[in-house]
């Protein structure tokens, strides 16, 4: 039975667990992306563990789906971060044998720390009823920030024109170039994606996630 670990203080667990034994020992975590809260963290993991004899491979991905599927799946992927409403989506599926079977063999040790669910978009769009008929990126297929934003969509009834499954940083130069309106991106703070790439002179702006209806 492999174990997934749905935040990153998990993989701190493992660690406590593997540092007493006198033999080196080699592991991989799926992150995210580069840019992300994830990845990073992983880099610091893998610094952390060096003198205690892990070697931590740390692997970029899409996102938490593609995370959970990894650590079900690939024999030499034994951790992974993941959103905890990604967890308890998963969980709640019967009708899908694959996710039943990943939610049976997967388990989340240990939440480290909350994330932020963002959405950028222009100046005027005052608020999430406003994406109302938006063309709106939603995160790559496979990405945590995905399935929250449809789930978002899903229970607020906001309908937008265009959900662009892309990934944050084709997004953001969309976004820029007008050919989106906005963009949902999940991340812990700090979020270097909008740190680094966004200027006063894009004139774009967080949308308060509020729904009137």
């Amino acid at each position: 039975m492999k174990i997934g670990f749905a935040a990153a203080c998990a993989a701190m667990l493992a660690v406590l667990v593997f540092a007493s034994l006198s033999f080196a020992v080699t592991m991989n975590l799926m992150t995210g992306s580069e840019k992300g809260t994830y990845y990073q963290f992983g880099l610091n993991l893998q610094q952390l563990v060096k003198p205690k004899g892990i070697e931590l491979g740390v692997q970029p991905s899409t996102g938490s789906i593609e995370n959970l599927y990894a650590v079900f799946q690939k024999p030499q992927t034994q951790i992974g971060i993941v959103q905890s409403d990604v967890l308890a989506f998963v969980s709640r599926v019967q009708s899908n044998p694959t996710l039943v079977r990943i939610a049976q063999k997967t388990k989340m040790v240990f939440p480290l720390y909350n994330e932020e669910v963002h959405v950028l978009g222009k100046k005027d769009i005052a608020d999430f009823d406003r994406l109302e008929g938006k063309r709106v990126a939603v995160g790559e297929d496979g990405s945590g920030t995905y399935l929250t934003a449809r789930l978002l969509f899903e229970v607020s009834g906001v309908k937008p024109q265009e959900m662009v499954t892309i990934g944050t940083n084709e997004a953001l130069s969309r976004l820029k170039a007008n050919q989106i309106d906005a963009m949902f991106y999940v991340a812990g703070f700090p979020v270097k994606l909008f740190s680094e790439g966004v200027a006063d002179s894009d004139g774009l702006a967080l949308i308060p996630i509020t729904n009137k209806k």
